[in-house]
C-alpha cells in the first residue's frame, strides 16, 4: 500500500488559507465618514461647475469662474492628502510588498510610479488625478477658454476618478 504524502509547501499554505479564512483579514484602510461626506459635497460643487460652462466659455469668462476652481482643487487635494494619511494594515503592506516583486503588478497598481500600495489604498490616487484634470481645465479656460467638447471631455475624466474614489470609499463603510 503506498501511501501520498503532500508537499510541506502546499501543507503550509493550505493550514495558512485556512487560519486567514476563519480570522477578520483587514486588508484596505479604515472607513472614514468624513471623507466621503466631503467627497461628495466636492463631487456636488463640481458637477455644477461642469453645468455652468457646458456650452463652453470664453477665456474672457474666466475671472468669474477662478474662484471655483480654486476652492474645488484646493478641497481635492486636501481629501487626497486625508485619502493618503489612512494607515494601511500590515498585512495589506505586506502583500503589496510582495506585489512590488512583479513589474506587471507594479504597471496595474501604480502606474507611472509602479507603487503596489496604491491597489490596497485606490482612493488617493483617483483623488489626485481629479485635482490634476482639474488643473488643466483651469489652465485651459484661463488660457483659451473652453469649448463644448473640450469641457465633455473634462468631464468624462472626471466622472471615471470620482466614481472610482467614491465606490472604494463606499465599499469600505460596507466591509466594517
Amino acid at each position: 500500500m503506498r501511501v501520498m504524502r503532500r508537499p510541506l509547501g502546499l501543507t503550509l499554505v493550505l493550514v495558512l488559507g485556512a487560519f486567514l479564512a476563519a480570522c477578520e483579514t483587514q486588508l484596505a484602510p479604515p472607513y472614514d465618514e468624513t471623507l466621503v461626506e466631503e467627497l461628495t459635497a466636492a463631487d456636488e460643487k463640481t458637477l455644477v461647475l461642469f453645468s455652468a460652462v457646458s456650452d463652453g466659455s470664453e477665456a474672457s469668462a474666466f475671472p468669474q469662474f477662478g474662484p471655483r476652481y480654486e476652492e474645488l482643487i484646493g478641497k481635492f487635494g486636501a481629501l487626497g492628502h486625508r485619502a493618503e494619511a489612512r494607515p494601511v494594515p500590515p498585512l495589506a503592506q505586506k502583500l503589496a510588498d510582495q506585489l512590488a516583486k512583479y513589474k506587471v503588478l507594479r504597471e496595474v497598481c501604480g502606474g507611472d510610479q509602479g507603487d503596489p500600495g496604491s491597489c490596497v489604498n485606490s482612493s488617493p490616487s483617483a483623488i489626485n488625478t481629479i485635482v490634476e484634470n482639474l488643473s488643466k481645465m483651469r489652465q485651459t479656460h484661463k488660457a483659451t477658454g473652453l469649448q463644448e467638447d473640450a469641457v465633455a471631455l473634462f468631464e468624462n475624466a472626471y466622472k471615471i476618478s470620482i466614481q472610482q474614489a467614491m465606490t472604494v470609499e463606499t465599499a469600505l463603510k460596507r466591509s466594517q
